[in-house]
């Protein structure tokens, strides 16, 4: 029966994407077009978590699965190939060389993958309460920490791996908060910081790694306050983009730090949003954010004291990471495994001076039982379309389609239930408006 449900589920995900000509023409996606086109879905045993691709395989850290080794070589029908078994619950995967590192639950563990469809553990070792590992030369450097009634702090290590399978603790340095994800550039290592429980001052924590046996915190900064935990982090020419997250049933913000000097970490801006990011990646002059409530994010980056979103998606399923390689982005969904996508189109000049200030979407109130307003703006005389999806990102009510409507405020009534009139369930869906100029979309409650 699950397998079923499975199957019924990807065809309804697949049946609610449109692929544009000029996505499958050009090899890439135009968030203009539509929700980004889906090659491929390769249902995992378990809940993905992480994704590192390596030539014609994607390696998945597959929660209780452990690794999950898909290949890749035909994106549309992904398929595991391989497997290897993980004493605790798989959370992340870097890859490197011939070998994957896993982060488990209480410790890292190495696998050769010179042969991916048998690879094998050589190594694993129990360094604590472990949240990711970054890679850089002949050290893996691992961010985690340690839970307490009365104290907690979080701590990064470097890891020699000079010989994989004989992985050695060189150096060890602790951090004012938990320690989340780490990116490693140059000589430092940026560390993300949180809370096990409440929320308290997050933020970047800056180390020098120029001795791995004298690791020194030389920046930090709590400029994000009421977090929860750190969501992910990705560092590009001279500027941290960093990710938190406020709560299952909050939302999270995303912030650009000025690294430039890596001693003095300074926010130059920061969004709240009203989706929990679950990962980010940049490439070129746009950040991209995958979400927990099935929304791909796009901003612009080009002024990092602007952040301005210009487009966003429907993914598959409860987004749990991301990783690109060109010309896919792969997207983990807790759901249904790892779905495979086009990246944006790097030529595409986003349409981003009028519709995006214009909408104004909003909803109230949220959450909601049994009715809830849906208000946004017009600058002109536009066609739009007004939807609900679930959170597997599959269309449940087409409220308005392709409508004509004058300039100005308007708002519509939607008592929480499906194109036939069965009232849905409680949780989590997404109100989307969609114009001829741009799109924003929202996230909405319903409690019965």
């Amino acid at each position: 029966m699950k397998y079923l449900m499975i199957f019924i589920a990807v065809l309804s995900l697949l049946s609610s994407y449109s692929i544009p000509a000029t996505a499958q023409d050009e090899d890439c996606w135009d968030y203009e077009d539509g929700n980004v086109p889906i090659v491929g879905i390769c249902d995992t045993p378990d809940v993905a978590n992480g994704v590192a691709v390596l030539g014609d395989y994607a390696y998945v850290a597959d929660n209780s699965s452990g690794l999950q080794v898909l290949d890749i070589t035909d994106p549309a029908n992904p398929r595991i190939v391989g497997s290897v078994v993980t004493p605790d619950n798989a959370g992340g995967v870097t890859v490197s060389g011939n070998y994957a590192y896993i982060v488990i639950y209480h410790g890292l563990q190495v696998v050769d993958i010179s042969d991916p469809v048998n690879p094998q553990t050589v190594y694993s070792m129990d360094i604590g309460d472990l949240r990711d590992v970054a890679i850089s030369g002949n050290y893996a450097y691992v961010s985690g920490g340690t839970w307490g009634l009365y104290r907690e702090y979080g701590w990064l290590k470097a890891i020699d791996i000079t010989n994989p399978a004989r992985p050695q603790v060189m150096g060890s340095v602790n951090t004012r908060n938990l320690a989340f994800d780490v990116e490693v550039s140059g000589s430092y290592a940026y560390v993300t910081m949180g809370v096990s429980s409440g929320y308290g001052p997050g933020g970047l924590c800056v180390i020098d790694i120029t001795d791995p046996r004298g690791l020194e915190v030389v920046g930090d900064s709590g400029d994000i306050e009421n977090v929860w935990r750190g969501g992910g982090l990705a560092v590009a020419g001279g500027y941290a983009y960093y990710i938190g997250q406020q709560g299952l049933e909050v939302g999270g913000n995303f912030a650009i730090f000025d690294i430039s000097d890596p001693t003095v970490p300074r926010i130059t801006s920061n969004v709240v949003l009203a989706d929990i990011p679950m990962g980010v990646e940049v490439s070129g002059s746009y950040a991209y954010l995958v979400t927990y409530y099935s929304q791909l994010y796009v901003f612009d980056i080009t002024n990092p004291f602007y952040l301005h979103e210009v487009g966003n998606s429907i993914i598959p399923g409860h987004g749990r990471g991301m990783t690109f390689d060109e010309p896919f982005v792969y997207i983990c969904s807790a759901d249904i495994g790892l779905a495979i996508g086009w990246q944006q189109c790097s030529e595409v000049v986003f349409v981003n001076e009028i519709p995006r200030p214009g909408l104004n979407l909003a909803v109230h109130p949220n959450p909601f039982n049994p009715q809830t307003t849906i208000v946004f703006d017009l600058l002109q005389e536009t066609s739009i379309s007004l939807d609900i999806y679930n959170v597997a990102g599959r269309l449940v009510m087409d409220i308005l389609n392709n409508e004509i409507y004058a300039a100005g405020t308007h708002s519509v009534l939607w008592r929480g239930r499906d194109e036939r009139g069965r009232a849905l369930p409680s949780g989590a869906y997404l109100v989307r408006l969609t114009t001829e100029h741009g799109s924003q979309a929202r996230q909405v409650m319903l409690v019965r």
